[in-house]
């Protein structure tokens, strides 16, 4: 039960509308670096799965 309630705590948190004059968090300029690093990781994973099947 505690699963549900927590993925739709989290499609709270970027569903709603921010607050005049804000940003998105995941759309801030301080984030790029997590985009790039994690879209590098997640290559590499589908790579991976990709060579084990």
């Amino acid at each position: 039960m505690a699963v549900p309630g927590f993925l739709l705590a989290l499609l709270g948190l970027v569903a709603r509308e921010p607050k005049e004059g804000d940003t998105r968090w995941y759309t801030r300029p301080t984030m790029t670096m997590v985009y790039r690093v994690g879209g590098v990781v997640m290559l590499i994973f589908a790579c991976v799965l990709a060579v084990q099947v």
